[in-house]
């Protein structure tokens, strides 16, 4: 029977002790604001990182921030237990529990919700009227081992950097539990305060304070469980929450492991949805567990590549060394997060007076490692095509159609590629340096995932990149990223339907001057040029 850091608490036990104590937490948990003495004064501290203490169960001092939003640390504590109960009861089940999800053409799965408040009637109460509900289930095989999964979510900025292109911000606010030892997360309980996003402009952000708990649920088998604490807020100051939710990992005795996903996320209908998503969001397939799990396939399936002594590559006309090949992989990397970076910023906007609703960034950059100096601009556009995501992928990937949407290329001057390395477990992920014209070498990502795709470039210095073909220091490229995220349409289909959504993002530097006042012509020309690209693949695809 495997018990939290503090015995007097049994995470599986089904004693009657603890049958009412949960039933005393949910009588608690269902009226927000209502009963038990709770505090939340972490929240005052988003950047701070408490010293990690076994055993703590200890009252933390009051002080409310919001009507009704307090919570103690014993209160989080027991939150979790229940939660992680939750999750792994809710993932050894089947049907009628889980019933296909026709947005996702069946293959996932989603809750039928009025087996689950069958199932659990008192819970963490019933959804407010306000919200509705966006539950999702899938699961896959990974190339990795759940120690080094584990070392991935329970180190918060590992796990940011791992899910970029949908984690905007995450802070640790508290750690009341790091395990029962270094390196062993048996136990170990965090909050977090995290921001998420579907890499579009047309889709709010959301932002959540959650409960991380880790527990091993079973021999060589793994829990890791969030919940929010936004549950204790009044209900018109939450714009989502997540019930009970998160992953079960076990290892396989081939080396792989097999990862069950949940997402079970209540939410306001937001006006700031655009439309053509409401489909996608609404479905749960925008934020929901076959879109984390595909993300987190891609990057073990990279990271098993830049670890692995022999990379599968393809050499056209260089041959380069394993170690260049790595330093070729982490600079791409580094391109895709900004790409990822400009996608998902919200910071300093500038107003666009247009028919398009084109979001236009504009970045002063003194320090930021791996762009250039000065004043640059982001402009951003979500669209719709009347083709499935697979060929608007395979599209844009053909090198030899590129000069029909991208400006920087010729039909009289075919594409080279100098290179490509296989970071998936097909081409359909790679990593290429190619030459579009004379003057401009590009490095190039893409990677194929049906719920969001991405086919990200940027020009690139020959000179520094010549010094990366020996092993040198990549870390010293600028880049300005340009790319496209593809997407289904959620529109009952699923990522092999009709239609597409479509985000281009495009990089432009200004000045070098970051001081500068940004003119509105830089604005037109950038602005022009996504909107001369948009039109071009749009012209492209319907002539295909």
């Amino acid at each position: 029977m495997w018990t939290s850091p503090n015995n007097n608490y049994m995470v599986q036990g089904q004693s009657s002790r603890m049958g009412s104590e949960q039933n005393q937490i949910r009588a608690t948990i269902v009226m927000p604001g209502q009963g038990g003495s709770m505090s939340r004064a972490w929240m005052n501290h988003p950047y701070h990182h408490h010293h990690v203490h076994q055993q703590q169960h200890q009252e933390t001092p009051q002080q409310q921030l919001l009507p009704g939003d307090k919570i103690s640390t014993s209160m989080i504590w027991k939150i979790a237990m229940i939660s992680m109960e939750e999750v792994v009861k809710m993932a050894e089940m089947g049907e009628p529990l889980w019933i296909p999800n026709r947005s996702d053409c069946g293959i996932g799965l989603k809750l039928n919700e009025d087996e689950y408040f069958r199932i659990f009637p008192i819970g963490f109460g019933p959804r407010p009227g306000s919200l509705y509900c966006e539950s999702s289930r899938h699961s896959t095989t990974l190339n990795i081992s759940s120690h080094s999964l584990l070392d991935i979510f329970m180190s918060l900025a590992t796990w940011k950097c791992f899910f970029s292109a949908i984690v905007s911000k995450a802070t640790c606010l508290e750690i009341l539990s790091s395990g029962l030892s270094p390196g062993n997360y048996n136990g170990a309980l965090q909050v977090i305060s995290i921001e998420t996003h579907a890499q579009t402009p047309f889709v709010p952000i959301r932002d959540n304070v959650l409960a991380r708990y880790c527990r091993q649920v079973g021999e060589k088998k793994w829990a890791v469980v969030d919940v929010s604490l936004d549950i204790f807020r009044e209900f018109n100051l939450v714009k989502s929450r997540k019930r009970p939710s998160g992953c079960i990992i076990e290892d396989t005795p081939n080396g792989f492991t097999n990862v069950t996903w949940i997402e079970h996320v209540e939410a306001q209908h937001v006006t700031g949805v655009h439309p053509i998503y409401k489909a996608l969001v609404s479905s749960g397939l925008a934020f929901g567990a076959k879109r984390w799990l595909g993300i987190l396939q891609s990057q073990t399936d990279r990271l098993f590549s830049v670890m692995s002594n022999t990379l599968p590559f393809s050499d056209i006309n260089v041959a380069i060394s394993t170690e260049s090949k790595r330093s070729h992989t982490l600079l791409s990397e580094r391109m895709v997060r900004i790409f990822n970076k400009g996608v998902r910023n919200v910071g300093n906007i500038i107003p666009y007076i247009g028919p398009n609703k084109i979001r236009v960034l504009k970045i002063r950059n003194t320090d930021i490692p791996g762009r250039p100096v000065g004043v640059i601009l982001v402009a951003t556009y979500s669209f719709w095509l009347n083709v499935p995501p697979i060929t608007v992928f395979k599209f844009i990937q053909n090198q030899q159609t590129r000069s029909q949407w991208d400006v920087l290329t010729s039909s009289e001057q075919p594409v080279k590629e100098i290179f490509r390395i296989v970071i998936g477990r097909d081409s359909s992920s790679s990593i290429s340096m190619l030459r579009l014209n004379p003057e401009v070498l590009v490095l190039q990502e893409e990677n194929w995932d049906p719920m969001g795709a991405y086919i990200v470039y940027a020009p690139v210095d020959s000179t520094a990149v010549n010094l990366t073909l020996v092993g040198g220091d990549s870390d010293y490229v600028t880049m300005l990223p340009t790319g496209f995220v593809i997407g289904p349409d959620g529109l009952g289909n699923g990522s092999d339907g009709a239609g597409s959504l479509v985000t281009l993002s495009i990089q432009i530097l200004v000045d070098s001057n970051p001081n500068i006042v940004v003119e509105q012509p830089s604005v037109d020309t950038l602005t022009n040029l996504l909107k001369s690209t948009v039109d071009s693949l749009m012209i492209a695809l319907m002539n295909q």
